[in-house]
């Protein structure tokens, strides 16, 4: 079972404040790809593992690296928070880390849109600021008609590098290495990095 470090989701809704924030975490089962649990429910998963259950984040870093898996986590998060259904569909401010890329930005939009936003705006600006400018009407008009305004954070590195090493351990067990040559390797590694100054 793979287990990622993620980043956290914040929900606010307008007139009642945050009423979710949660570990972007997904419970899928490696057989059916069928979704078991998210958010905090996946994390609590963590602490009893099961064969045939991968727990991962679809996010890297604050963005969308498995949109499909997204679309899951970020539509049970935001119905769960909302209460009922997303009828009428209401405005989404989601913040972003900085430096999202258009394509990022896009992916974002797109998935808002499908979980059933019926506008969707981005911003670079930190939730509580965000939330300080609409109680001042700092923010553009139509910004105003946001009722839910989601945080997704930046993630930490070793969130990011505890991936990459699971990914290699599961391919260097594919070919038949043992955790011993894995260590063994990796002290060969440190040693070279040491005497060029690195690790």
């Amino acid at each position: 079972m793979q287990t990622y470090e993620a980043a956290d989701l914040i929900i606010y809704i307008k007139g009642r404040g945050i009423v979710l924030k949660e570990p972007s975490l997904v419970a899928l089962n490696t057989i059916t790809w069928k979704v078991l649990a998210v958010g905090e429910e996946a994390q609590q998963l963590m602490e009893h593992p099961v064969d045939q259950m991968n727990i991962i984040s679809p996010l890297h870093r604050g963005r969308i690296a498995d949109y499909l898996v997204a679309v899951e986590l970020f539509s049970s998060l935001v119905r769960k928070a909302w209460g009922k259904r997303l009828f009428p569909k209401p405005a989404m401010t989601v913040c972003v880390p900085q430096g999202s890329t258009e394509v990022e930005r896009k992916a974002i939009y797109d998935l808002f849109y499908q979980i059933g936003a019926r506008e969707v705006f981005l911003t670079e600006i930190p939730l509580e600021e965000l939330l300080q400018k609409l109680q001042r009407q700092e923010l553009p008009k139509e910004w105003q008609s946001s009722k839910i305004f989601v945080c997704i954070t930046k993630d930490e590195p070793r969130r990011y590098l505890a991936e990459q090493i699971q990914e290699l351990c599961t391919y260097a067990r594919q070919e038949g290495f043992s955790v011993e040559q894995v260590e063994q390797l990796f002290q060969e590694i440190r040693q070279t990095q040491g005497q060029q100054g690195g690790l």
